[in-house]
């Protein structure tokens, strides 16, 4: 199943700021992100030890629910991982399992 798309600001208030599918992941990770400005968003995921596996960068729409994809992930080893989203103001992590 992916993220079905119109999603709405109501949807993502308070803790459901960022929503990831699926988890526990396999070989890919979508991420829905709500932006109220228009700005560089960073995505990177780490393992467990801090090693970078993942990484991407995107321009975010204003006022708009985005979506970003990290694809090719089957090589990386099973456990524990951290989803580190970087904006212009805030920083979110989220705990993820492979």
């Amino acid at each position: 199943m992916l993220f079905r798309s119109g999603y709405n600001y109501s949807q993502f208030q308070s803790d459901n700021i960022l929503l990831t599918y699926p988890n526990p992941f396999e070989n890919y990770l979508q991420i829905a992100f709500y932006s109220v400005d228009s700005q560089m968003i960073s995505v990177q995921l780490f393992d467990i030890r801090g090693r970078k596996v993942a990484d991407q960068t995107l321009q975010a729409n204003v006022r708009s629910v985005n979506y970003i994809t990290l694809n090719s992930l089957e090589e990386i080893d099973r456990g524990m991982y951290i989803l580190r989203i970087n904006t212009s103001t805030k920083t979110y992590y989220k705990k993820l399992i492979r």
